[in-house]
């Protein structure tokens, strides 16, 4: 399925325990949630949500006309 669009949200977190234990990491750090839903003609067709470390994190955006 080729997707129309996609909506990315980037929110601040606390480190729970069981995201620091798979990310090596202190419970109660500064941590990104990283939300997304990918949609084809309205509908959505993906929704994904990670957590990066706040110590390791990098944004990059890339946009074209």
């Amino acid at each position: 399925a080729k997707f129309t669009y996609a909506e990315e949200t980037f929110q601040p977190v606390l480190t729970r325990e069981d995201e620091a234990k798979l990310l090596n990491y202190s419970v109660g750090l500064p941590s990104m949630m990283i939300e997304r839903l990918t949609y084809e003609n309205g509908n959505v067709i993906e929704y994904t949500k990670g957590i990066a470390r706040g110590d390791r994190f990098k944004y990059h955006v890339v946009l074209e006309k």
